[in-house]
């Protein structure tokens, strides 16, 4: 497989985007509660 660079560079950007937006969503929910 020649693009395994490319396939770990778009997974993990796309993990890297999925985390912050659901760090981002676990901080609006939590904000209401405290």
């Amino acid at each position: 497989v020649r693009n395994v660079g490319v396939i770990l560079g778009v997974t993990a950007s796309t993990s890297l985007f999925f985390g912050l937006l659901f760090l981002s969503a676990a901080r609006c929910c939590a904000a209401p509660v405290q």
